[in-house]
């Protein structure tokens, strides 16, 4: 009898023995060997881009073009004063701040821009704020254009164009703008197989922006890119990893433009600025930096740091029974809805015409993916994301060893019992 008793015991440490190893040893990876590797992250200051959003002055119909179109809405609203049904401060446009009369000086203002369209402004009211330097280091990020107009337009009117830049440069653009991520190495880097940055905005002027990766992870059809991209109130998180052969990971120096982000104006500013002289709202649109990582390295989710404020050209209003003109309220990081968007980027790398050449700066690759809305609270932990080790468990090891001491477990019990039953028979 006390061989059973021995097998089984020994069936039973054995079980244990398997279901300790395997809570030990069965961690596998999830990502390719190259990437196991202890990862190289650079962290990289990021430039700043200042974005003045206006009306074309004397455009009290919102179409992008003065013509007699606006000079006649002027003459039916003529002698209207504040109080008046006919009265409306967006068509008060002689002054900065609205004087509480449309009268001859309304109508000589409009009259004097005929002809006067967004992409040739009359006058030409260029940006209302000067490049900022730079970011200096070996490494760094910056934007083009950093400077521009964005000039409104009611989206139903023929002369609305999309976002486009001038013809007569990129100075000058319409309800919205599109602009590069440049990331330029002075020192070579070898390796690259990641980045991600923060886009951060004021909410109350844009809203929020899209984001396309241009290939530069790609190197040549080599690899393939993954991106995401998390949308908190005023602030964006874009992260792309690559994956390919092992030794086939980006090296580079010089200037590269890793995506192309565009930021379209709030619809609601048609009604907040008036087509007054020298209107609009400075907006600074800034980075939180960009990291680059050679191997799988970590994501964060973005925070609810406050966004940049945007600066009023206008004169502050007065405490006047006239209508002001309110300048765009600060910014509230009030709720809004959030989304994760995937986006997988066909290993052919991508080309685009340049945004100096009067396109819009789009991938040629074809992009493919899902658009899932959902509360952000943290990126997918899949080992290619933030506060992943990038390895995961393999549970096969586990569910064989708990079969197995179960197993062991009951033939013990049935053992004994027939035992105790044979004693007693005995007996």
């Amino acid at each position: 009898m006390r061989r059973p008793t021995a097998v089984l015991t020994a069936a039973f440490i054995a079980a244990l023995a398997i279901l300790t190893l395997a809570g030990r040893g069965a961690i596998v990876s999830s990502v390719p060997a190259s990437a196991q590797t202890p990862p190289t992250q650079i962290s990289v200051p990021g430039g700043s881009a200042t974005f003045t959003v206006r009306r074309l002055e004397g455009d009290v119909n919102a179409d992008c073009l003065v013509n007699i179109n606006d000079i006649q809405i002027i003459a039916n609203h003529f002698g209207a004063a504040f109080g008046s049904l006919l009265y409306s401060p967006l068509l008060d446009v002689n002054l900065p701040q609205p004087d509480g009369v449309i009268n001859i000086h309304d109508y000589q203002f409009v009259l004097g821009r005929s002809g006067s369209t967004c992409l040739a402004p009359i006058p030409k009211n260029p940006p209302n704020a000067a490049a900022e330097a730079p970011p200096t280091g070996d490494v760094t990020l910056t934007k083009s254009p950093s400077v521009a107009n964005i000039w409104l337009c009611h989206p139903g009117n023929g002369d609305c164009s999309p976002t486009v830049p001038s013809q007569l440069g990129p100075a000058d653009w319409q309800n919205g703008i599109a602009f590069d991520e440049v990331l330029t190495i002075n020192a070579p880097i070898g390796g690259v197989a990641e980045y991600q940055f923060h886009v951060t905005y004021d909410p109350q002027v844009f809203q929020p922006p899209s984001i396309v990766d241009l290939g530069v992870l790609n190197n040549g059809g080599l690899r393939t890119t993954t991106c995401s991209e998390t949308d908190l109130p005023g602030d964006t998180l874009y992260h792309c990893i690559s994956s390919g052969p092992d030794g086939s990971a980006v090296q580079w120096t010089g200037a590269r433009s890793l995506a192309t982000v565009t930021l379209n104006a709030q619809p609601s500013l048609l009604q907040t600025l008036r087509p007054a002289k020298e209107n609009g709202i400075v907006s600074l649109v800034q980075d939180n930096g960009v990291i680059l990582g050679t191997t799988g390295m970590a994501t964060a989710t973005p925070t609810t740091t406050a966004s940049p404020t945007s600066t009023p050209t206008q004169p502050p209003a007065t405490n006047t029974p006239v209508p002001t003109n309110t300048a765009v309220p600060t910014t509230t990081n009030s709720p809004v809805p959030s989304a994760t968007k995937t986006v997988v980027v066909s290993s052919s790398e991508a080309t685009r015409t340049p945004a100096g050449g009067g396109a819009t700066a789009t991938p040629s690759t074809q992009i493919e993916g899902t658009v899932r809305p959902r509360a952000v609270k943290a990126l997918p932990a899949t080992g290619q994301h933030l506060g992943s080790t990038g390895r995961g468990r393999d549970t096969t090891w586990f569910v064989v060893a708990a079969v197995s001491l179960v197993c062991g477990l009951i033939g013990i019990l049935l053992w004994r019992n027939r035992r105790a039953r044979a004693r007693r028979r005995w007996w």
